[in-house]
């Protein structure tokens, strides 16, 4: 096995921080849409490298459709599960969660590429030993919960689930909050999370059909994004909301999707 690893680097904008993810041993970089250098590392774990390479392709895109479908965290999630790590501690994190969950909206494209991939390096996986992963921290068995959340959904034909990102946002909601919650503030957002997981679904079908200009989406997205914070904000209380997306609620847009990468992921468009 080799050690897999998530870096975090700041973008210089008001929202989230690119991630990629590297390996020493043997030597590969996935730069995850961006950069694959600069960036400080926030999680590392044991992995098959063949695996997280095979996820990553082609061009470590791991099957995200940028902007659409995730953004750089949820593909370096993805190359980094089979070390069961995730980039938890990039700024913007949870945010990311909220609209494209741990490893992108496309349930059925990421059931298919991870059964592809682990089919494709059967003999090595059968011939290593089996480990339990101990559960160390609340981080891993959060982890672990998320994992279970897909395992369940594995039959699905349901490429945008969003009562599995409904889920995941309680999740996340009692590992950031530490077990604690009011349900009623739970349901509301979820409720609001399902409202705007609509209207951004919509967004997504106009863009990738062609009805508006990718300048359009990546501005009307952003600020969609950053209204959407506010009212969780007077949902959770400026404290809980803090503890739970480690960021004060924006006063404007929050750039969750960067604009010159989502130019050069959709140039074709």
């Amino acid at each position: 096995m080799s050690i897999l690893k998530g870096y975090a680097v700041a973008t210089g904008a008001p929202g989230a921080d690119h991630t990629y993810v590297k390996c020493d041993n043997p030597a590969f970089s996935w730069p995850c849409w961006g950069r694959d250098s600069g960036g400080k590392e926030i999680c590392s774990g044991s992995g098959y490298a063949s695996v997280a390479d095979c996820i990553s392709q082609p061009s470590s895109h791991a099957g995200i459709i940028y902007a659409a479908t995730g953004v750089c965290h949820q593909t370096a999630n993805r190359i980094l599960f089979p070390a069961e790590v995730i980039v938890s501690e990039a700024g913007g994190y949870s945010a990311s969660v909220l609209l494209y969950g741990t490893y992108g909206t496309d349930l059925k494209e990421w059931i298919g590429r991870l059964k592809k991939c682990e089919d494709a390096n059967a003999k090595r996986l059968s011939e290593s030993p089996e480990i339990e992963t101990p559960i160390t921290s609340p981080e891993s068995a959060y982890i672990q919960k998320v994992i279970g959340i897909y395992s369940k959904a594995e039959r699905t034909d349901e490429r945008f689930d969003i009562t599995l990102l409904g889920k995941e946002l309680q999740l996340m909601m009692e590992f950031r909050l530490g077990g604690i919650l009011d349900l009623e503030e739970v349901d509301s957002a979820i409720k609001h999370q399902a409202n705007f997981l609509e209207i951004k679904h919509e967004m997504d079908q106009d863009f990738l059909g062609g009805k508006i200009s990718i300048e359009r989406y990546v501005h009307d997205a952003n600020e969609g994004i950053g209204d959407f914070l506010r009212q969780l904000a007077e949902v959770l209380g400026k404290d809980q909301f803090y503890k739970v997306f480690g960021l004060a609620p924006p006063t404007g847009s929050f750039a969750l999707i960067d604009l010159e990468i989502a130019k050069r992921a959709h140039s074709r468009k």
